[in-house]
């Protein structure tokens, strides 16, 4: 975990993982890419995927479906937020 989001307080990290939530869930399905989220929520993106990695409701989309296979995502900054109930 990054000293900074190590640093905060548990309330506020729970914040910040509720408030990155909310921002997938209001973007249609991969809409929302690790880039954007980190520049609304003014955060790194190694923090972002941090925060994704610790919730239950956040997933990272990292390839597509191509052909017969998949075409990996090359850059962290181009994955994509998706949203999901716990």
């Amino acid at each position: 975990m990054s000293e900074r989001l190590a640093a905060l307080p548990t309330d506020k990290y729970e914040r910040l993982k509720e408030a990155l939530e909310e921002l997938a869930r209001r973007h249609h399905l991969g809409s929302l890419t690790v880039r954007e989220a980190a520049q609304k929520l003014r955060l790194r993106q190694t923090e972002i995927l941090e925060l994704v990695e610790a919730s239950e409701r956040l997933d990272l989309i990292t390839a597509y479906r191509v052909g017969g296979g998949l075409g990996q995502i090359t850059r962290q900054g181009d994955y994509q937020l998706q949203y999901g109930p716990a």
